[in-house]
């Protein structure tokens, strides 16, 4: 995780108290005429700090593991919005450059999603592979038709085929409505 600018702060607090109670520690051979009262106050001062900065340290780590996990989780069902609308984009227009980019995205979102699987539950994780499935059968479809090797030029589908992958295009969106609402119910998209 990245260093935070406000955590200087607050670690050199926490270095402070460390330092503070080391002195408490050793302070019988270091200053020999401290009254016992400023003594007991100083030792449970230090280490009252010590344990402020503790705290502080354990509630920002699990703030930003719980922001880690949410983010993630969202970014998942964005990145398959996205791919939807890509795909969607394939058909209605044509373009082999929309193709090869739609390859290199699914491509891209397989290997995330398993980098991701740790912040997604197994129903979850089952739901987003049948996405993919759907999703890979689409790609390798749509790449029969409109090569993804050659010029930036705009293919027309016949109408039947264009019936053919619209229709797919509907079973991948219902999937990915799934995934979504499954994952929705424990992540709230804010």
């Amino acid at each position: 995780m990245n260093y935070r600018k406000y955590l200087v702060y607050v670690d050199i607090f926490g270095l402070c108290a460390v330092l503070s109670t080391l002195l408490y520690i050793y302070s019988d051979s270091i200053f020999t005429k401290i009254p016992d009262k400023v003594s007991g106050v100083w030792g449970n001062l230090s280490t009252e700090l010590i344990g402020i900065w503790f705290g502080v340290r354990l509630i920002d780590w699990i703030i930003k593991s719980n922001d880690k996990f949410t983010n993630n989780r969202i970014n998942t069902i964005r990145n398959m919005r996205f791919i939807t609308k890509h795909a969607e984009r394939v058909v209605e227009y044509g373009y082999r450059h929309d193709v090869k980019v739609l390859n290199k995205e699914v491509s891209w979102f397989k290997s995330v999603v398993k980098q991701r699987e740790r912040y997604l539950n197994q129903d979850e994780i089952l739901d987003i592979q049948n996405y993919l499935t759907a999703l890979s059968q689409f790609v390798t479809e749509i790449n029969k038709v409109i090569s993804p090797n050659g010029g930036d030029t705009k293919l027309e589908l016949a109408e039947h085929a264009q019936e053919r992958f619209f229709s797919a295009l509907e079973n991948i969106d219902e999937l990915r409505l799934v995934a979504e609402a499954n994952i929705l119910e424990e992540t709230p998209e804010e």
